[in-house]
């Protein structure tokens, strides 16, 4: 049933029955612009931090490879290493984990830092256009 209300709907006339000024509904759309570039931005810095995620896992998992096969091909690989080459993976991969946390909150305070400053701009904009005439 709703799917039929917009068929044929003038917006042009109807929008024009709004009592809206050209000027309102231009600061409006402005606004929203704004909202979107914002979100827009956002989500790029998400996008970045995790394709640099990603990268980083590719070069630890690279990293890891190489370290593995280099022990494994060196007749020193004994039993008696394996405590000193379980100890050394555990080390490693605490500190890729904590330079991949850091990475992740980085680019979420960024996120969250934009879209603040825009909820912020958007407040500002309200006071002005609700404001005294």
């Amino acid at each position: 049933m709703l799917q039929n209300f917009w068929i044929g709907t003038d917006f042009a006339k109807l929008l024009s029955s709004l009592p809206v000024s050209n000027e309102s509904v231009k600061t409006m759309l402005e606004s929203q612009m704004k909202n979107l570039a914002a979100l827009e931005e956002a989500n790029q810095h998400a996008i970045d931090a995790f394709h640099a995620v990603f990268n980083r896992q590719n070069e630890i998992l690279h990293a890891a490879i190489r370290e593995s096969a280099e022990l494994v091909s060196t007749p020193e690989a004994t039993f008696s290493k394996q405590a000193e080459i379980a100890r050394t993976a555990t080390e490693h991969t605490l500190e890729n984990l904590c330079r991949m946390s850091e990475m992740l909150a980085a680019a979420s305070e960024k996120a969250a830092a934009i879209l603040n400053q825009r909820v912020k701009e958007n407040m500002e904009e309200l006071k002005t256009i609700t404001g005294p005439k």
